[in-house]
């Protein structure tokens, strides 16, 4: 069950979002700050496509929740990305309106500013890694949407991280992950027709591609790490999530 709450954005005009009622009545430490931002921005991107999946990631970042370096990777091109997605040039006044005065929240944002710049000092070391993934991923962008270019950097960023991608993007599990791939690379995603998991689906391909990241086992079926690429039956994590 959930209740429809108001979300007043900045111009002053109103919207209803479904949430979680559990969620809205937690105190101020126990809350699901991702859920709960997500919501907000959501409010804010509705009219887009990207809309929920960028809200969820986006959240999630804010909030020490995913594996992004500092402006997810974007530098200077982060303002471009909320200008895209929220209309603005930062969603962090929204949030702070709503919760700035919540001492949750403060530590919240806190841990998601040293975990971005601790990233941040991880993806420095490894630029080049990312910008083959970042290359790979553009290479088979849906359109010229700018969108496109933006995740594209985000996912080559994401994929240093040590959980599953969709874990590590602060997404909610591996289908919505699919999801925003299938959005904006679609042919990449069609080619998966193993179902790999999607950080060893990426690597493999530029493995094919000739490039430093090389699988050293003969053939998949081969590799002692079979399990580690591919989804099984047996795995909790299903197709389905």
């Amino acid at each position: 069950m959930s209740v429809s709450v108001q979300m007043e954005l900045d111009d002053g005009e109103v919207r209803q979002h479904d949430a979680d009622p559990k969620v809205l009545a937690k105190s101020s430490g126990e809350r699901d700050w991702v859920a709960l931002s997500s919501a907000i921005l959501e409010c804010r991107a509705a009219r887009h496509l990207w809309g929920a999946p960028v809200s969820r990631l986006i959240a999630s970042f804010l909030v020490g929740k995913s594996a992004l370096p500092e402006d997810v990777g974007l530098g200077t091109s982060y303002s471009a990305l909320m200008r895209l997605a929220f209309d603005v040039e930062d969603v962090l006044p929204l949030l702070e309106r709503r919760f700035g005065n919540d001492l949750g929240w403060t530590h919240a944002r806190a841990l998601g500013r040293e975990r971005a710049r601790l990233r941040s000092v991880l993806a420095a070391g490894r630029e080049d890694e990312i910008n083959q993934l970042e290359a790979l991923l553009m290479e088979h962008r849906k359109s010229d949407d700018p969108m496109c270019g933006f995740l594209a950097r985000i996912v080559a960023c994401a994929c240093l991280g040590s959980a599953h991608l969709w874990s590590d993007l602060g997404l909610s599990n591996r289908g919505q992950l699919r999801r925003l791939l299938s959005s904006a690379f679609p042919d990449l995603v069609a080619s998966n027709i193993r179902d790999m998991r999607w950080k060893r689906f990426l690597y493999r391909q530029l493995c094919e591609r000739g490039g430093d990241y090389l699988c050293r086992a003969p053939s998949c079926e081969e590799c002692t790490s079979y399990a580690e690429c591919f989804i099984l039956p047996t795995d909790d994590e299903s197709r389905s999530h």
